[in-house]
């Protein structure tokens, strides 16, 4: 019953149904022009309006978030906050139905030439926070390490190492087929 925007400029469909079978939109139509399974839930959308899911394209995101982000039509996120190695378990639970969230893409990390240190230890590893390369081939491994462990994306962060360094990241990126994101500041 609610006014579908379906966010590829149409014209506003009033009076609108959707009928979503498992997670996918099966069909698009008005009132009265689609019939309902025997099992349907009905949600009741008179008066209101019916719009694609949000995507926040920068977000430092917390596993709490969830919840919320999904209340206020955030169904997907650039996820620039959940690193390590908590990063693709929560992306894969949220995808699985097991955590409820918005879909996140993440990076699981970024190359930056400023460490977080407030949270570095001298432990890190090639999944930790932040990673500040030594070298172009040390950027390399990073950028396969994090392709490996199942990153989205590849994130650079402050645009402050050597040209070479971004180089080899870009490089790397495309020959695992990974986009390569600049947080610039």
């Amino acid at each position: 019953g609610g006014t579908l925007i379906d966010g590829n400029g149409g014209a506003p469909v009033t009076d609108a149904v959707v009928l979503i079978q498992g997670n996918k939109i099966t069909r698009v139509a008005r009132k009265g022009q689609a019939q309902y399974p025997a099992n349907a839930w009905i949600i009741r959308a008179d008066g209101k309006y019916i719009l694609p899911g949000l995507f926040d394209s920068q977000n430092s995101y917390s596993w709490y978030f969830g919840e919320a982000m999904l209340n206020y039509g955030i169904t997907s996120t650039v996820d620039v906050g959940t690193t390590g190695e908590t990063a693709v378990p929560y992306r894969d639970a949220v995808i699985h139905g097991m955590a409820r969230g918005p879909r996140a893409f993440t990076g699981i990390s970024r190359l930056s030439v400023n460490p977080n240190a407030q949270v570095s230890t001298g432990l890190e590893n090639p999944l930790t926070h932040t990673r500040v390369p030594k070298s172009a081939e040390e950027t390399r491994q990073l950028v396969r390490a994090w392709a490996k462990a199942g990153a989205d994306y590849i994130l650079t962060y402050d645009g402050a190492l050597p040209m070479d360094y971004y180089v080899a990241a870009f490089d790397e990126a495309k020959k695992n087929g990974k986009p390569i994101y600049a947080r610039a500041y």
